[in-house]
């Protein structure tokens, strides 16, 4: 029942930004791992904003530009490494920066690729607040 919610209320048709926070779009197909991620902005300035593939994202970018992006690369059939580089060469998503967290550890190739913080996951609560407060401002 909590995740039939929590799929209901992450549908981009009704999102309702609060304007007391800053939006960040999290791209995590994972819903387990999307509640992680809620409890860890709870209670924070920030607002995550759910979407459970890259297609969903760019949907999400249409609508909204986040203050930052959390982004796994283990999206099951796609290719995250790939919106990650298309995003960061469209002259209007270029300067959100992207968190990566995920289980692969290839920071390299993630800070290559233009994001701006890797963690392997799951990334410390306290640790994934501070790099989105210094890359946010």
């Amino acid at each position: 029942m909590v995740l039939k919610n929590l799929l209901r209320r992450l549908d981009l048709t009704t999102l309702q930004l609060d304007p007391e926070r800053l939006p960040i779009l999290v791209v995590e197909d994972e819903p387990q791992v999307q509640l992680i991620y809620e409890s860890y902005f709870r209670g924070s300035r920030y607002q995550a904003i759910m979407a459970n593939s890259v297609r969903a994202a760019t949907a999400a970018l249409e609508r909204f530009i986040p203050v930052a992006i959390l982004l796994d690369i283990l999206l099951v059939g796609e290719d995250s490494w790939l919106w990650l580089a298309q995003t960061k060469a469209n002259s209007r998503t270029s300067g959100i920066p992207i968190i990566i967290s995920s289980d692969l550890d290839e920071r390299r190739k993630g800070l290559a690729l233009g994001a701006e913080a890797y963690f392997v996951k799951p990334p410390d609560r306290e640790a994934l607040l501070g790099a989105l407060a210094r890359l946010t401002g």
